[in-house]
């Protein structure tokens, strides 16, 4: 799981060097070093930004990109409370309980943004009961919805605030709310 959130990690930061169409050594002298770190800075901020409908809103896990969410109005409300305006990540874990299907099956985790229209999703294996999606979650409030691949759903009692380099707690408990239905980018 590392290895493949650094290998991730490390696509994403050439991407992002690449983006910043520096020119080759070839046809212009080197770049300053203060020039490259300010572009990179730039591009890897409007990546990370949630109003360009283009950037990577998904998770290092699972590469999809995230599109709209939709919610519901029976789902859970969203509480009061200060609205994030970083653009510094934080992460989400918690646990999976009292799955009322058998067995933990495989689930795909999906954190709607109720500030937003961003999502981020991120997947566990058969018989994993906790979840962590380390540091790329945007600062802001979720939804977080847990789906089977039998259409059964089940979220945390409420909306969830995110933070900057803050890991906040969610444990999907409430399997006979009414939630979203899964992103079809979503397996």
């Amino acid at each position: 799981m590392r290895r493949a959130v650094s290998l991730l990690l490390i696509i994403l930061i050439l991407a992002a060097l690449s983006a910043c169409n520096l020119q080759t050594a070839a046809t212009t002298a080197a770049p300053n070093a203060d020039d490259v770190a300010t572009r990179v800075a730039a591009t890897l901020q409007s990546l990370w930004t949630p109003t360009n409908p283009s950037a990577p809103l998904a998770s290092p896990t699972a590469g999809a990109p995230a599109a709209a969410a939709t919610e519901t109005s029976s789902g859970p409300t969203e509480t009061s409370g200060p609205t994030a305006t970083s653009s510094i990540p934080g992460s989400i874990s918690g646990s999976v309980i009292g799955y009322p299907y058998g067995a933990v099956p495989a689930l795909s985790f999906v954190a709607f943004g109720q500030d937003s229209s961003s999502w981020f999703w991120w997947a566990n294996g058969a018989g994993q009961t906790s979840f962590s999606t380390d540091n790329f979650i945007l600062p802001g409030k979720y939804l977080v919805v847990a789906y089977d691949h039998s259409g059964h759903a089940g979220g945390c009692p409420g909306v969830i605030t995110v933070t900057s380099n803050t890991d906040t707690s969610c444990d999907v408990s409430n399997w006979a709310g009414s939630f979203p239905a899964k992103p079809a980018s979503v397996p």
